[in-house]
């Protein structure tokens, strides 16, 4: 009977119910730490990595702009440099493009002059491809004929393959004499071009840089050699990079084409309009963040296992009267136990009632 009540009323126990009450203070003081400090730590590291992740991009961007205003003067100089009568001497356009290309180190895949129509002229070919002709496109045209250079969409060479960017300005046709193109072309991957952007990374894994055309929908460069010339994700794959396709720069968050979650900043390049992408995956760069969970996961269950026993023993020390008082009011009850006063340890409100308790068994007796 002792042991069904027990079981009956072990949760009307005020000991119980006092230390249930004193467990959910613990814990919720300690999970509602856990989960505001972990948080303010992600939000205030996000902050941090996403500003140095926006000084790269600036320092990759100016860089890059840099190499391409230097082209684009060259560029100009060299067609300013052009002798008009070697237009018209194959031998001669030969021979000072050979000169031209032996003594400069900017166009590195080589020098072509065509006319128009991307048809280049005799002997005047130096460069590893085959046909100019798919260059030069109806915005190039307008573009050239406004006098500014051209930067085109980089293009594959054969025999081996490697990504080269052309560059060409319009030389004004003279008596009578049509007008031609002189291109340019560098490879990407030279390393004073784009080769130390493509071959940095940030972090461990994935992390890197991207260099992006938004006319064009294309990668023209990248840390990743597989990301090279390749189009850049449809539309509501990656909602930051649809953001930065429509003219955001800047900083965010985002989930990438691999489902990789990372933190991204973006800068523009203002010669050619295209933009600049550093990136470090959140699995790197808030590695922290995760450290500090581990350590305070730890902690946590360290003080709340102290404080637990911290408050068992006190709440049993204070209550341990009432709770004698109680079972030996029980035994008294039951006729287990003669019918006397209860011993009375304090002036507290437990010493209280025990005394009321003696006074009322008096009255009865």
């Amino acid at each position: 009977m002792m042991l069904f009540m027990s079981r009956r009323t072990f949760f009307q126990s005020i000991f119980i119910r006092l230390l249930m009450l004193g467990l959910a203070l613990i814990v919720i003081s300690l999970v509602g730490r856990y989960f505001i400090l972990t948080r303010f730590l992600r939000d205030d590291i996000t902050q941090v990595v996403a500003q140095q992740q926006l000084s790269l991009a600036n320092y990759a961007a100016k860089d890059i702009n840099h190499k391409i205003t230097q082209r684009q003067d060259f560029l100009r100089q060299l067609a300013t440099a052009l002798p008009p009568e070697a237009l018209q001497r194959p031998t001669d356009l030969a021979h000072w493009i050979t000169s031209i290309q032996t003594g400069q180190t900017l166009f590195s895949a080589g020098l072509l002059v065509t006319d128009e129509q991307g048809k280049a002229l005799p002997a005047s070919r130096t460069w590893p491809l085959s046909d100019a002709h798919s260059l030069i496109t109806d915005d190039a045209l307008r573009t050239l004929r406004h006098g500014e250079v051209y930067v085109g969409r980089p293009v594959l060479t054969a025999n081996p393959a490697q990504p080269v960017m052309p560059m060409m300005v319009r030389i004004p046709g003279q008596k009578g004499r049509p007008a031609t193109l002189l291109i340019g072309l560098t490879f990407l991957s030279d390393p004073d071009f784009l080769g130390n952007l493509m071959s940095s990374r940030i972090g461990q894994s994935s992390g890197g840089f991207l260099l992006i055309s938004p006319q064009e929908r294309l990668f023209i460069a990248a840390s990743h050699p597989s990301m090279v010339l390749k189009p850049t994700p449809p539309e509501g794959v990656n909602l930051l990079h649809d953001k930065a396709m429509a003219g955001y720069r800047g900083t965010g968050v985002t989930v990438n084409a691999q489902g990789i979650e990372e933190i991204s900043a973006m800068v523009t390049v203002p010669s050619t309009g295209w933009f600049v992408v550093a990136r470090i995956p959140t699995s790197e760069a808030l590695v922290t963040v995760d450290h500090a969970k581990a350590f305070m996961f730890r902690n946590a269950f360290l003080s709340a296992a102290f404080f637990l026993t911290t408050f068992v023993a006190v709440l049993y020390y204070l209550l341990r009267p009432l709770l004698r008082a109680t079972a030996q009011a029980e035994k008294m009850t039951l006729g287990q136990a003669p019918m006397q006063p209860l011993p009375v340890h304090g002036q507290d409100e437990v010493g209280t009632l025990i005394a009321a308790f003696n006074r009322l068994l008096a009255k009865l007796n």
